[in-house]
């Protein structure tokens, strides 16, 4: 086994750890707003900002990398099940959040409403998704589009390589 591959190994371990710690942490959360009384009047929301920590992932504009996790659960509203594959953004909670509440949705807010495609109303997806990358520590920016089939990824730095 090369070094490579334990040290593979070894951050595939961590990350079912990180997951394990995450489940629990989730677990807690939600035994302690039932017994509160409020796990029927509580969204809890679990996101993450960038993909895996893997190479070709976080820190990059491929799929792997801008891809994100979204879980929610609201009783009678949100309930688990369907894994949903349309195009989803982190700015697209907040429009989502201020529908559920049957908020107006102010316009300068960027992102759509995702509500009705966990409620089983009409849903007007989205034709694509905008990403970024910007170091703090050198630049090198790229920039990406996503569509359902398509995906263009350009850098604009000094470190400029074909992709």
């Amino acid at each position: 086994m090369s070094t490579d591959d334990r040290e593979q190994g070894i951050d595939f371990g961590e990350l079912n750890g990180m997951i394990r710690a995450i489940d629990d942490a989730v677990g807690t959360i939600t035994t302690a707003l039932e017994a509160a009384g409020l796990a029927t009047e509580t969204l809890p929301i679990f996101t993450t900002e960038h993909g895996i920590a893997f190479p070709r992932a976080k820190g990059s504009c491929y799929d792997p990398g801008i891809e994100a996790a979204l879980l929610l659960h609201y009783p009678d509203v949100i309930d688990g099940g369907p894994r949903c594959e349309e195009l989803v953004s982190n700015i697209d909670v907040l429009p989502t959040l201020l529908d559920l509440l049957d908020e107006t949705i102010p316009e300068r807010i960027e992102g759509q409403s995702f509500l009705p495609l966990l409620t089983d109303k009409e849903y007007y997806p989205r034709n694509q998704l905008f990403a970024e990358i910007i170091w703090h520590d050198r630049y090198n920016p790229v920039r990406a589009i996503r569509t359902d089939q398509y995906k263009y990824i350009r850098s604009f730095g000094i470190y400029h390589r074909s992709i």
